[in-house]
């Protein structure tokens, strides 16, 4: 999907589309993933000062329609080196930071094994 190049502004574009892909979900009655990236510039710092802090709905790139439109919207992130301890697999949290039918911040601990592209219990 593309957005309308005759927008001038970005933000517009993506909100667009976004609506888009939410009508066209509802037509189908099926869910449709929507990935995007996090603003670094909007980076969170933990209270020790630290960067390694998981993301929240605000720094989503681009548009605030991702979380405004979205029945459910998660991030995936993954844990400081300093609490990796196998170097094969990644610590990982999933963390719902919005859903409409149920909590909201519950957190799943995940394994990532980056040269496999998979995920796993811990």
């Amino acid at each position: 999907m593309r957005g309308d190049r005759r927008e001038n502004q970005r933000w517009l574009e993506i909100g667009n589309a976004v609506v888009a892909l939410k009508a066209l979900a509802g037509e189908l009655k099926l869910p449709i993933l929507l990935l995007a990236q996090i603003n670094p510039d909007g980076k969170q710092q933990a209270k020790d000062g630290s960067e390694d802090y998981p993301p929240t709905l605000n720094q989503f790139r681009d548009t605030g329609t991702l979380e405004e439109h979205g029945d459910v919207c998660a991030v995936l992130w993954r844990k400081p080196q300093s609490e990796q301890h196998d170097p094969l697999w990644t610590n990982s949290q999933l963390i719902l930071r919005k859903q409409r039918r149920g909590p909201h911040d519950a957190e799943c601990n995940l394994r990532f094994r980056e040269g496999w592209g998979r995920f796993c219990d811990p």
